[in-house]
Protein backbone atom coordinates (compact mmCIF):
# COMPACT_ATOMS: atom_id res chain seq x y z
CA UNK A 1 0.00 0.00 0.00
CA UNK A 2 2.69 2.39 0.87
CA UNK A 3 4.50 1.55 -2.75
CA UNK A 4 0.86 2.15 -4.22
CA UNK A 5 0.37 5.49 -3.07
CA UNK A 6 4.04 6.82 -2.99
CA UNK A 7 4.98 5.18 -6.76
CA UNK A 8 1.72 3.69 -8.27
CA UNK A 9 0.31 0.25 -9.60
CA UNK A 10 3.19 0.59 -12.44
CA UNK A 11 5.50 0.63 -9.30
CA UNK A 12 4.10 -2.24 -7.42
CA UNK A 13 4.68 -4.38 -10.66
CA UNK A 14 8.28 -3.62 -11.08
CA UNK A 15 8.82 -3.96 -7.20
CA UNK A 16 6.97 -7.43 -7.64
CA UNK A 17 9.19 -8.61 -10.56
CA UNK A 18 12.69 -7.37 -8.81
CA UNK A 19 11.47 -9.74 -6.25
CA UNK A 20 11.02 -12.48 -8.31
CA UNK A 21 15.12 -13.39 -8.73
CA UNK A 22 16.05 -12.99 -5.13
CA UNK A 23 13.74 -15.17 -4.07
CA UNK A 24 15.45 -17.96 -6.06
CA UNK A 25 18.10 -17.58 -2.91
CA UNK A 26 15.50 -18.82 -0.79
CA UNK A 27 13.80 -21.41 -3.07
CA UNK A 28 17.81 -23.16 -3.05
CA UNK A 29 18.10 -22.12 0.55
CA UNK A 30 14.50 -23.91 1.49
CA UNK A 31 15.48 -27.43 0.22
CA UNK A 32 18.31 -27.61 2.62
CA UNK A 33 16.51 -25.51 5.84
CA UNK A 34 14.62 -28.90 6.83
CA UNK A 35 17.97 -31.51 6.44
CA UNK A 36 19.74 -28.86 8.43
CA UNK A 37 17.14 -28.85 11.10
CA UNK A 38 17.14 -32.74 11.25
CA UNK A 39 21.03 -32.43 11.59
CA UNK A 40 20.61 -30.11 14.63
CA UNK A 41 18.08 -32.86 15.91
CA UNK A 42 20.69 -35.50 15.89
CA UNK A 43 24.39 -33.66 16.46
CA UNK A 44 22.61 -31.77 19.07
CA UNK A 45 24.34 -32.85 22.55
CA UNK A 46 27.32 -34.28 21.26
CA UNK A 47 31.18 -33.31 22.08
CA UNK A 48 31.82 -31.82 18.56
CA UNK A 49 28.25 -29.87 18.19
CA UNK A 50 29.66 -26.32 18.42
CA UNK A 51 32.71 -27.47 15.45
CA UNK A 52 29.72 -28.81 13.69
CA UNK A 53 27.26 -26.05 13.75
CA UNK A 54 30.16 -23.41 12.83
CA UNK A 55 31.63 -25.71 10.18
CA UNK A 56 28.15 -25.89 8.37
CA UNK A 57 27.82 -21.95 9.09
CA UNK A 58 30.38 -20.75 7.24
CA UNK A 59 29.94 -23.06 4.16
CA UNK A 60 25.95 -21.91 3.96
CA UNK A 61 27.32 -17.95 4.29
CA UNK A 62 30.00 -18.50 1.16
CA UNK A 63 26.99 -20.08 -0.79
CA UNK A 64 24.42 -17.90 -0.38
CA UNK A 65 26.61 -14.63 -1.13
CA UNK A 66 27.88 -16.32 -4.17
CA UNK A 67 24.22 -17.49 -5.07
CA UNK A 68 22.99 -13.78 -4.46
CA UNK A 69 26.09 -11.93 -6.51
CA UNK A 70 25.37 -14.52 -9.61
CA UNK A 71 21.92 -13.15 -9.58
CA UNK A 72 22.50 -10.02 -8.94
CA UNK A 73 25.61 -9.59 -11.51
CA UNK A 74 22.59 -11.18 -13.94
CA UNK A 75 19.87 -9.45 -13.45
CA UNK A 76 20.23 -7.65 -16.40
CA UNK A 77 19.85 -10.67 -18.55
CA UNK A 78 17.27 -12.46 -16.57
CA UNK A 79 14.86 -9.38 -16.17
CA UNK A 80 15.06 -9.21 -20.00
CA UNK A 81 14.40 -12.81 -20.03
CA UNK A 82 11.00 -13.28 -18.38
CA UNK A 83 9.74 -9.70 -18.70
CA UNK A 84 8.88 -6.74 -21.10
CA UNK A 85 10.31 -3.54 -21.90
CA UNK A 86 8.43 -1.83 -19.10
CA UNK A 87 9.71 -3.95 -16.64
CA UNK A 88 13.55 -3.19 -17.44
CA UNK A 89 14.19 -0.96 -14.53
CA UNK A 90 13.49 -3.77 -11.78
CA UNK A 91 17.03 -4.95 -12.49
CA UNK A 92 18.55 -2.37 -10.78
CA UNK A 93 16.71 -3.39 -7.49
CA UNK A 94 17.56 -6.83 -7.41
CA UNK A 95 21.30 -6.52 -6.04
CA UNK A 96 19.37 -5.42 -2.74
CA UNK A 97 16.71 -7.42 -2.31
CA UNK A 98 19.92 -9.95 -2.35
CA UNK A 99 21.05 -9.24 0.19
CA UNK A 100 17.88 -8.96 1.99
CA UNK A 101 17.57 -12.46 0.91
CA UNK A 102 20.69 -13.89 1.72
CA UNK A 103 20.54 -12.02 5.52
CA UNK A 104 16.60 -14.05 5.50
CA UNK A 105 18.37 -17.23 5.47
CA UNK A 106 20.98 -16.34 7.19
CA UNK A 107 18.16 -15.59 9.95
CA UNK A 108 16.41 -18.84 9.45
CA UNK A 109 19.89 -20.78 9.40
CA UNK A 110 21.17 -19.33 12.60
CA UNK A 111 17.89 -19.59 14.33
CA UNK A 112 17.68 -23.69 13.60
CA UNK A 113 19.11 -24.23 16.98
CA UNK A 114 16.20 -21.92 18.40
CA UNK A 115 13.95 -25.33 18.19
CA UNK A 116 16.25 -27.42 19.33
CA UNK A 117 16.55 -26.42 22.54
CA UNK A 118 12.33 -25.44 22.90
CA UNK A 119 13.39 -21.52 22.91
CA UNK A 120 11.15 -20.48 19.89
CA UNK A 121 10.25 -17.52 21.67
CA UNK A 122 13.14 -16.15 19.78
CA UNK A 123 11.74 -16.31 16.40
CA UNK A 124 9.16 -14.38 17.92
CA UNK A 125 10.76 -11.38 19.63
CA UNK A 126 13.63 -11.38 16.53
CA UNK A 127 10.29 -11.33 13.60
CA UNK A 128 8.68 -8.42 16.12
CA UNK A 129 11.93 -6.17 15.99
CA UNK A 130 12.08 -6.64 11.84
CA UNK A 131 8.86 -5.97 11.78
CA UNK A 132 8.69 -2.84 13.70
CA UNK A 133 12.20 -2.02 11.78
CA UNK A 134 10.61 -2.52 8.29
CA UNK A 135 7.24 -0.74 9.46
CA UNK A 136 8.96 2.63 10.44
CA UNK A 137 11.38 1.77 7.26
CA UNK A 138 8.84 1.90 5.07
CA UNK A 139 7.19 5.14 6.02
CA UNK A 140 10.16 6.67 6.13
CA UNK A 141 12.27 5.85 3.05
CA UNK A 142 9.35 4.68 0.59
CA UNK A 143 8.06 8.19 0.28
CA UNK A 144 11.75 9.88 -0.42
CA UNK A 145 13.54 7.37 -1.86
CA UNK A 146 10.44 5.55 -4.22
CA UNK A 147 11.08 1.75 -4.60
CA UNK A 148 14.82 2.07 -3.28
CA UNK A 149 13.29 2.76 0.03
CA UNK A 150 11.35 -0.34 -0.21
CA UNK A 151 13.86 -2.44 -1.01
CA UNK A 152 16.49 -0.72 1.49
CA UNK A 153 13.73 -1.40 4.24
CA UNK A 154 13.50 -5.12 4.03
CA UNK A 155 17.63 -5.06 3.49
CA UNK A 156 17.13 -2.87 6.83
CA UNK A 157 14.51 -5.45 8.17
CA UNK A 158 15.82 -8.52 7.70
CA UNK A 159 19.43 -7.56 8.48
CA UNK A 160 17.92 -6.95 12.00
CA UNK A 161 16.22 -9.97 12.34
CA UNK A 162 19.61 -12.06 11.31
CA UNK A 163 21.28 -10.03 13.40
CA UNK A 164 18.93 -10.50 16.42
CA UNK A 165 19.26 -14.49 16.17
CA UNK A 166 22.69 -14.32 15.82
CA UNK A 167 23.29 -12.85 19.42
CA UNK A 168 20.18 -15.30 20.59
CA UNK A 169 21.77 -17.96 18.92
CA UNK A 170 25.39 -17.35 19.98
CA UNK A 171 24.03 -17.67 24.10
CA UNK A 172 23.09 -21.35 23.13
CA UNK A 173 26.31 -22.46 21.16
CA UNK A 174 29.49 -20.02 20.24
CA UNK A 175 29.59 -18.79 16.99
CA UNK A 176 32.77 -17.81 15.91
CA UNK A 177 35.18 -17.11 12.81
CA UNK A 178 34.20 -13.09 13.05
CA UNK A 179 36.98 -12.04 10.74
CA UNK A 180 35.71 -14.47 8.20
CA UNK A 181 31.99 -13.48 8.06
CA UNK A 182 33.32 -9.72 8.63
CA UNK A 183 35.44 -10.22 5.40
CA UNK A 184 33.12 -12.08 3.74
CA UNK A 185 30.06 -9.29 3.82
CA UNK A 186 32.69 -6.71 2.76
CA UNK A 187 33.14 -8.83 -0.45
CA UNK A 188 29.34 -8.89 -0.57
CA UNK A 189 28.60 -5.74 -0.15
CA UNK A 190 31.20 -3.98 -2.27
CA UNK A 191 30.19 -6.71 -5.32
CA UNK A 192 26.74 -5.67 -4.82
CA UNK A 193 27.30 -2.13 -4.82
CA UNK A 194 29.62 -2.40 -8.53
CA UNK A 195 26.32 -3.85 -10.29
CA UNK A 196 23.54 -1.09 -8.62
CA UNK A 197 26.81 1.16 -10.24
CA UNK A 198 28.39 -0.25 -13.11
CA UNK A 199 25.77 -1.22 -16.04
CA UNK A 200 28.51 -3.56 -17.89
CA UNK A 201 28.07 -7.39 -17.33
CA UNK A 202 31.81 -7.57 -18.06
CA UNK A 203 32.86 -5.24 -15.35
CA UNK A 204 30.77 -6.54 -12.72
CA UNK A 205 31.83 -10.20 -13.86
CA UNK A 206 35.18 -8.72 -13.08
CA UNK A 207 34.69 -7.32 -9.77
CA UNK A 208 32.94 -9.82 -8.21
CA UNK A 209 35.17 -12.98 -9.43
CA UNK A 210 38.27 -10.60 -8.27
CA UNK A 211 37.00 -9.81 -4.85
CA UNK A 212 35.18 -13.59 -4.41
CA UNK A 213 38.49 -15.32 -5.69
CA UNK A 214 40.69 -12.81 -3.04
CA UNK A 215 38.27 -14.11 -0.20
CA UNK A 216 38.70 -17.74 -1.43
CA UNK A 217 42.41 -17.21 -1.61
CA UNK A 218 42.86 -15.50 1.97
CA UNK A 219 40.39 -18.27 3.59
CA UNK A 220 41.29 -21.33 1.34
CA UNK A 221 42.85 -23.38 4.56
CA UNK A 222 39.31 -22.55 6.31
CA UNK A 223 36.85 -23.22 3.58
CA UNK A 224 38.66 -26.55 2.10
CA UNK A 225 39.20 -27.86 5.34
CA UNK A 226 35.47 -27.27 6.59
CA UNK A 227 34.42 -28.81 2.99
CA UNK A 228 37.02 -31.82 3.58
CA UNK A 229 35.93 -32.95 7.49
CA UNK A 230 32.03 -32.71 6.28
CA UNK A 231 32.76 -34.71 3.14
CA UNK A 232 34.71 -37.56 5.20
CA UNK A 233 31.17 -37.60 7.66
CA UNK A 234 29.30 -39.32 4.51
Amino acid sequence: PIIESSVGLVGVGIFAIAQKFPSLVTSVFNFFGMSWQISLLEEYGKSNFVIFYNRICKIVAVGLCLIGTFIAVFSDLLVKLISTPDYYPAKIYIPLLCLSAIFTCIGYFVGGVFSVVKKSKYFFYSSVFGAAIAVFANWLLIPRLGLYGAALSMVLSFFAIAVVRVIYADKIVHINGGKFYASLFCVLFFSLTATMLFGSLLINCLISLVLFGLFMLLNKDTIINNIRQLLLRF
